[in-house]
This record gives structure tokens, sequence and C-alpha cells, in this order.
């Protein structure tokens, strides 16, 4: 089983919180939602896979080396 985690359109709603991290990575209360998926991934076996925005690619590639490398990038329709 594959776990996709993609950024859309809609991130740009997230401003300024993710200017400079992945939606995903973004705290509320004490959890991120990367969080809860790495659980999941090791529970089921799963592998993960993070589609980012172009600058955010190397940050994802440092923050979450765990992640399988995608062949896809994210398309630069977020406006901010």
């Amino acid at each position: 089983m594959q776990i996709v985690i993609f950024e859309d359109e809609q991130v740009s709603r997230l401003f300024p919180i993710t200017v400079g991290r992945v939606a995903y990575a973004i705290s509320c209360g004490s959890y991120r939602l990367i969080d809860w998926l790495q659980r999941l991934s090791r529970e089921t076996g799963a592998t993960l896979h993070g589609i980012v925005r172009p600058h955010l690619a190397a940050i994802q590639t440092l923050d979450f080396p765990q992640f399988s490398p995608s062949r896809r990038r994210a398309r630069r329709r977020c406006s901010s």
C-alpha cells in the first residue's frame, strides 16, 4: 500500500504558516498530520510519498528522509 501526501492549490490558504514548511508538518495542538501518517505507515507497512512545492523539496528530503523519492512535483499554481 502507498500513502501519498500532497499539497494542492489550497495550500496558499495556510499562508504565512506554510511559507517555509510543508503543510503536513504544521502543528495542531501537539500533533502533526505527518506524525499520524507515520504511525499508520508503520502499522500497515505502507510506503509514504510526499509531493510538495518545488522550493520545499530539499526541506522535505532533510526533515523526512523516510519518504520515497517521488518523480512528480507539485505544480506552481499556489499563490500567496
